[in-house]
């Protein structure tokens, strides 16, 4: 009997130790209205969803957030890292483990508003300069289609800089999340709907949304945990409560 007890006692530190050390650095970018920094605090839809997940998992966890290809980077090179709001492209499927999907997302190219450009096709977008940030999705999708960076793709350092390029006419395209775009111009102070306007549907780029991408390298029981909690956010309601408080 005090065998058993023992060995019960021994089981119960060793998956106290273990949990312990589920520990998760979460990398994000500036990117709202999906993640970003509010008064010093990390808030957005998919940062809602993230700490709901690993609230749910009981995972420990910090943010940490820094410029996409910094923090896209170090997920892929650090145990128990993990990456978000990520899409899951066929270039990454192999770099990360996946969880999600985390967040809706619908993209498009935007113009400038009044500008009637005419994009029957992908192949025409080729005529322009379109302005990508480095390392992100939209580079990613664009080069694997042939576009060149420096010559049709000019790279900027965020978001926020590419509006400016669009509205001073140093490029012609800026392709983005529609809920990101909005958000982006209106935070510079204008009214989307008078400053840009969607010139092309980009309907394969991220079409079943984003993902948290997790480290290779990190255990599968971890990975698992975190996709069973989004399961149960989203059979529960919790998940679409979120995205409701959010607009979308």
């Amino acid at each position: 009997m005090k065998t058993l007890v023992k060995i019960v006692l021994l089981l119960c530190v060793l998956i106290t130790v273990s949990c312990a050390k589920e520990h998760m650095i979460v990398l994000t970018e500036e990117f709202p209205p999906y993640n970003f920094t509010l008064d010093g605090e990390v808030v957005g839809l998919s940062t809602e969803v993230i700490t709901a997940i690993l609230s749910e998992a009981g995972i420990s966890y910090e943010f940490q957030v820094h410029p996409w290809k910094e923090s896209y980077d170090t997920a892929l090179s650090t145990k128990n890292c993990m990456l978000f709001s990520t899409s899951r492209l066929e270039s990454r499927e192999d770099l990360f483990k996946w969880v999600g999907t985390i967040s809706p997302a619908d993209y498009s190219v935007f113009a400038l508003a009044g500008k009637d450009i005419d994009l029957p096709t992908l192949e025409n977008l080729k005529d322009y300069k379109i302005g990508i940030t480095q390392g992100d999705a939209r580079e990613a999708y664009f080069q694997s289609k042939g576009f060149v960076v420096g010559k049709q793709l000019i790279v900027a350092e965020n978001n926020a800089a590419n509006l400016k390029k669009l509205i001073n006419k140093e490029i012609d395209l800026w392709p983005m999340p529609d809920a990101v775009a909005n958000y982006t111009a209106q935070d510079a102070g204008y009214k989307s709907e008078e400053i840009i306007e969607i010139a092309f549907a980009l309907k394969d780029l991220t079409k079943d949304g984003y993902y948290l991408a997790v480290n290779k390298s990190t255990p599968d029981s971890i990975v698992m945990k975190l996709q069973a909690a989004l399961d149960k956010l989203k059979a529960d309601g919790t998940y679409d409560k979120i995205l409701k408080k959010w607009g979308i």
